[in-house]
């Protein structure tokens, strides 16, 4: 315990803060991004389970990582082939899986040598792409489903909104980066 007095604990705080954050907001676009194309095919529900033969046979199957099946990847080549993300899109999203991967599993190399200076641009980046799938999830999924989403309102207008835990990570993250 005697070398824990050479640590500035603002910026252990600090670097811990924005590893979770960016930890967080990757596991909800995952989420999110799964979730929702798994929603599409979902044909209905057995014993509190649903039937995901469609979304199985035409994403899982169609779509495999070195012939293994990976449901993120298979689930942004999904979005890709909709025209919803770019190629660049997919493979930030991969690269940035393999970065949260690493603040887990590496976590305390990344508290004793800092983190990437590009960390707060990548979060961001990360944010822009989930709310370019959930708008265009909203207008080309949900509103096609129940158009009384519109009612009153111009349909170009809309955007989407991201889980409310991450808008709220994503203000965390504003005043961290402002106590630097």
């Amino acid at each position: 315990m005697q070398t824990m007095k050479y640590f500035d604990s603002q910026k252990l705080r600090n670097t811990l803060n924005k590893i979770a954050l960016f930890i967080a907001t990757y596991e909800s676009l995952s989420d999110f991004v799964i979730k929702n194309v798994q929603f599409f095919y979902c044909r209905g529900v057995i014993n509190k389970k649903l039937i995901l033969q469609d979304y199985t046979d035409k994403v899982l199957h169609k779509y495999k990582k070195e012939g293994k099946t990976d449901h993120l990847y298979s689930c942004l080549y999904w979005f890709l082939d909709n025209d919803v993300i770019s190629q660049q899109d997919l493979e930030f999203i991969l690269d940035m899986r393999n970065l949260r991967n690493k603040f887990v599993h590496e976590m305390s190399d990344y508290v004793l040598n800092g983190i990437p200076k590009e960390l707060n641009y990548w979060h961001n980046d990360l944010l822009k792409i989930y709310k370019k799938i959930s708008t265009w999830w909203i207008k080309n999924i949900e509103i096609e489903i129940n158009d009384d989403i519109t009612k009153g309102t111009d349909a170009k207008d809309i955007t989407g909104i991201m889980n409310p835990m991450l808008v709220f990570l994503d203000l965390l993250t504003s005043i961290c980066n402002e106590t630097k």
